[in-house]
């Protein structure tokens, strides 16, 4: 039976570390819109995550590697019957 569902993350992770992007560079100006300046603290950034989701904020981790500062990542995955995202080998 083919669920039509791909083990592969690459996408969901390269969107993800997108977003990240996007919000380093623009978050205080769009926060800021129409009222008093906000400053953020992106220091104190965390990513969670669970089944594919924990693949995609490990990955991003990785693939980060520290350009954009994440103070915590935490993810779980359930190794049972219906959860598939151990197939794939690499986390990327």
């Amino acid at each position: 039976m083919d669920s039509g569902l791909s083990f592969n993350a690459t996408h969901e992770i390269r969107d993800a570390i997108d977003v990240l992007k996007w919000i380093q560079a623009n978050i205080e100006c769009a926060l800021s819109v129409g009222g008093p300046e906000i400053k953020p603290d992106l220091s104190k950034l965390a990513l969670v995550g669970h089944s594919r989701g924990a693949k995609v904020v490990f990955s991003m981790g990785i693939q980060l590697n520290g350009t954009i500062p994440i103070s915590t990542i935490i993810g779980w995955i359930l190794l049972m019957g219906i959860d598939k995202v151990s197939k794939q080998t690499h986390p990327y």
